[in-house]
């Protein structure tokens, strides 16, 4: 879907890359700020709170992502089968 919006070379392979550079960051982020590090916890809440956050980290990412994606595709769907539907009836129309 990216290679049919972006028109030039590599611009596709650029923001994959961007989304996947924004999701390990963005979840790393939340461990960091939200984890539980504290010297009293045990291991296996630290490890189920990590999980956690980085499951809601990734699932929020994703979703940002395919939704600005879906946004931008949306109006390129629409004129593609605007012109489909125009060249249909254009051959269907006798001459």
């Amino acid at each position: 879907m990216l290679r049919g919006l972006c028109d030039a070379e590599g611009t596709a392979e650029f923001w994959i890359r961007c989304a996947t550079l924004l999701a390990v960051t963005g979840t790393l982020l939340l461990v960091m700020v939200f984890g539980d590090f504290d010297s009293g916890a045990t291991l296996v809440d630290a490890l189920r709170r990590v999980l956690f956050l980085t499951m809601t980290g990734v699932f929020v990412s994703v979703a940002l992502i395919s939704r600005n994606v879906w946004n931008q595709a949306r109006p390129a769907a629409a004129a593609r089968a605007v012109a489909a539907a125009v060249e249909a009836v254009t051959l269907a129309r006798p001459q």
